[in-house]
């Protein structure tokens, strides 16, 4: 056999294992429908170091820190790629662009109660997956002052309902003690009407903020 049939054959054989590889692995797929490949990456984002944003669509990107494994940011529009691990520019970092539909609050956003005594948990970032149908997620341990961990997934994701635009997120709690309550602090924006916000678990509204519209900045 001559090397440049055996090259021809080795590249072959690179060919089909990545063709088997992406037939297994559903994210290669999803990754055509998605804004940005890939489009779950760890970067500076708007100056702010260790973060992960997720390209669900044109019209939502989302950004959560793996420090506090708290979301930052969601938004519509993108991210400008600038730095040198890009296009070889010292000094500038990726910015988000757009208009954001909603900026987190809540730097430490967990809570969990447990025999009446309530603490806030230290998140411990665990990396992100894609699943086999498509998604993607961000895994994180909550840790209690005692040691015991409590494992976090949670999968965000772009929806349209009634031709409406909306942010799904789907949390998984796993080895969650008996009788223990995890409790989620978050405040919401661009809203039209709060019966949009829609949840299988409990709801506490602490409080409502009316912005004005582009109507009532006519008027």
């Amino acid at each position: 056999m001559n090397n440049r049939l055996l090259f021809i054959l080795v590249l072959l054989g690179l060919a089909a294992l990545w063709y088997f590889a992406g037939r297994h692995d559903r994210s290669y797929r999803a990754a055509a429908d998605r804004p940005n490949d890939p489009w779950v990456f760890r970067s500076v984002l708007d100056k702010q170091a260790r973060m992960i944003t997720f390209a669900l669509d044109d019209h939502l990107w989302v950004a959560y820190s793996t420090d506090s494994c708290s979301l930052y940011k969601a938004w519509e529009g993108g991210v400008d790629f600038t730095g040198a691990v890009y296009n070889m520019r010292h000094g500038p970092q990726p910015m988000s662009i757009g208009n954001a539909w909603f900026e987190n609050a809540y730097r430490q956003p967990w809570t969990v109660t447990h025999n009446g005594k309530t603490e806030t948990p230290r998140a411990d970032y665990k990396g992100h997956r894609y699943t086999r149908d498509g998604h993607a997620e961000i895994m994180y341990d909550l840790v209690l002052s005692d040691g015991q961990r409590i494992r976090v997934n949670e999968r965000p994701e772009y929806v349209e309902r009634d031709r409406q635009r909306g942010f799904e997120r789907t949390f998984t709690i796993e080895n969650a003690p008996e009788g223990v309550e995890v409790s989620l602090h978050t405040n919401v924006a661009s809203i039209a009407d709060p019966v949009n916000i829609e949840t299988d678990g409990a709801w506490k509204q602490e409080a409502v903020e009316s912005l004005p519209t582009d109507d009532d900045l006519r008027a």
